[in-house]
Formats: structure tokens, sequence, C-alpha cells
């Protein structure tokens, strides 16, 4: 859980107090992060003081992005902080599994279970019901897998190869030592990894796409969804033609 408050820690600050060492001591020994707003938060009446950042982000074991904006609203000394979440790029939702995945041939589930299902003729046990019951059970199970034929599917976020994965984990890194530390070289970093990730989203998603229509055959129940998405206008998402350099096919010739 994320922990959002005014640490008084003198953040971005040349000097760290107490409360920043225990802080700091904190998150070397629980793995943790802290995130720091992109401007100073707190302005001091003594003039020969600095404008701190008092009021961060600490978080730990959560995949969400958390952006910070710094309204220039001075109602005090303190300035207020926009604190947005969103889910992250890379969170992984394992998708339930489902016992039939396409449509079943019932001829093909008829004959199998006809030569693999073995009824008792009598039960007079109730080890032998807890074992009729389990063969059933096992039996319906591989010949519902095996008289269904899996449609194809377009790729999802959760199937993202690992390399891709990687990218962004490291991309997301570097943005926290970014928002910590505000040093050049992390910002410049930052803006490569962005740039990289997501010239390599596009790829993946251009080249997903065109496997996608390569594989469909006319028994494939998504050929009929392929239909639908393409004829509706606010779910077509289709990937951009792109030209022989890479670049985005604009003009009919190009396309």
């Amino acid at each position: 859980m994320p922990i959002i408050s005014d640490f008084r820690l003198l953040e971005g600050c040349t000097l760290i107090n107490s409360r920043g060492r225990k802080l700091q001591e904190f998150i070397h020994f629980n793995s943790a992060f802290i995130l720091a707003p992109p401007s100073p938060t707190y302005f001091s009446n003594d003039l020969h003081r600095h404008p701190y950042i008092l009021d961060i982000v600490l978080f730990k074991g959560i995949s969400i992005n958390i952006t910070q904006v710094v309204p220039h609203e001075l109602d005090s000394d303190h300035n207020p902080v926009k604190i947005i979440l969103s889910t992250a790029t890379n969170a992984h939702i394992p998708p339930r599994k489902k016992l039939i995945d396409g449509k079943p041939n019932w001829c093909i589930f008829s004959n199998l279970i006809t030569d693999n299902l073995q009824t008792p003729i009598t039960i007079n046990s109730k080890t032998t019901a807890d074992q009729a019951i389990s063969h059933l059970i096992d039996t319906i199970t591989m010949v519902t897998k095996n008289c269904s034929e899996s449609s194809q599917k377009l790729p999802t976020q959760n199937s993202l190869p690992k390399k891709i994965l990687i990218l962004i984990q490291h991309k997301h890194s570097t943005r926290r030592l970014w928002q910590q530390y505000r040093r050049p070289e992390d910002r410049r970093l930052l803006n490569a990894l962005t740039k990289q990730v997501r010239n390599t989203l596009d790829n993946y998603r251009v080249n997903s796409y065109k496997k996608y229509l390569s594989e469909i055959y006319p028994a494939d129940t998504n050929l009929w969804r392929c239909t639908k998405r393409l004829i509706n206008k606010d779910q077509n998402n289709i990937p951009p033609l792109h030209t022989s350099t890479k670049s985005k096919a604009i003009t009919d010739e190009e396309k």
C-alpha cells in the first residue's frame, strides 16, 4: 500500500534530519521506494532558506504508476500536491482458466465419453462412490478438452514477451531514480527508454496483428468478431501502416 503524507523530511535538501535518516534506513531494509514531487512544496518565511519538498509518497509491493503534480496555489507555506495513481503497464493478472476454449464438437464428445467412461455396476461403499465421482469428473474434463477447437486470440498485455516486460521495468526504475534524485543523466536515460518502449510496443502490435490476420480461417469464431470490430468505429484500433523505412504511411501512394 502507498503512504502519502507530509513527512517533514526535507527531501531534496542538501541536509538530512533525523526523520530522513530513519526513513532511509526503513527503505533500505524493507525494499521500499520513495517518490518526490517534481518541484518544492514548502516555502519558508526565512528568505535565507531554500524551498524544500516535504510531501512525498512511500510505497512497497504494488504495481502502479504514480504521478505527482504540484499546482501553484500558494494558500499557505505549503503547495498542494495532486497524486495520480494508475495501473502499471507490467501489472500481471493471470487469466481465468476455462474448461472449453472454442466451439465443442458434440459428435467427438459423445464418442469419447462412450469409449472412456466406466460406470460401476454397484456402488456399495463411500470409497467406491468417491472413486466413481472422480473418474466421471476426470473423464468429462479430458473429453471436453479434446473435443473443442481452440480459437485464435489477439495478444493481450499479459502475453507480452519477457524482453519487452524487462524493458518496461527498466523504464519504471529509471523514472523512480529521476523522481528521487533529479539527475540530468537519469532524465536523458528516461527519455531514451520511453521512446524505445513506445517503438518496441508499436512494432510488436503491428507484427502481432499481421500474424493474427494471417492465421484466421473461416471456421474460426473470431472471424466474425474481427469483422464486427472493423465495422464498429468505437472499437476499431488497427495499428498504423508503415513504409519500408519504418515511417508511418500517410499518403495514398505510401499506403
